[in-house]
């Protein structure tokens, strides 16, 4: 279980520009902590992390493995920003008590309504309508 005193490391460098969702995180964790560069965290930086950290927040690039899970003392949680998991070793972390959390079907009505837009594209036959808008525009497709 989380607790206010809890420490939330965010692996993803670009949802620093999402204001409000670090807002609503530093109202649960005392301390929000976004990784700085351009790079990702690779498995050695994870074991770091999850060495310090109660809580982290990944996405589908980086790689929760055994290894990593290994080094996981005192973290409680992982949210996945991911509609699958296949990048988190899930036996390996259950072990141990880690709570794993994602938003596995977070986009599927969006998914469903840009098959449906697809569909609509086949039986239209827009694709060749884009094709020849790019010709237009760019002179290449």
């Amino acid at each position: 279980m989380l607790t206010i005193s809890d420490r939330c490391y965010i692996c993803i460098p670009y949802l620093k520009k999402d204001e409000e969702f670090i807002s609503d995180l530093q109202k649960i964790f005392t301390e929000v902590v976004i990784h700085q560069g351009e790079k990702r965290p690779d498995e050695n930086q994870l074991k770091d992390i999850v060495k310090e950290y109660e809580s982290i927040i990944i996405g589908a690039q980086e790689v929760m493995s055994r290894e990593v899970a290994k080094s996981a003392k005192g973290l409680k949680s992982i949210g996945s920003l991911s509609t699958g998991l296949d990048h988190i070793n899930l036996p390996a972390f259950e072990e141990r008590g880690i709570e794993i959390l994602s938003v596995s079907q977070a986009n599927s009505v969006s998914v469903a309504e840009h098959a449906i837009g697809l569909i609509l594209c086949l039986q239209k036959d827009c694709l060749n309508l884009t094709s020849l808008f790019w010709r237009e525009k760019v002179g290449t497709v």
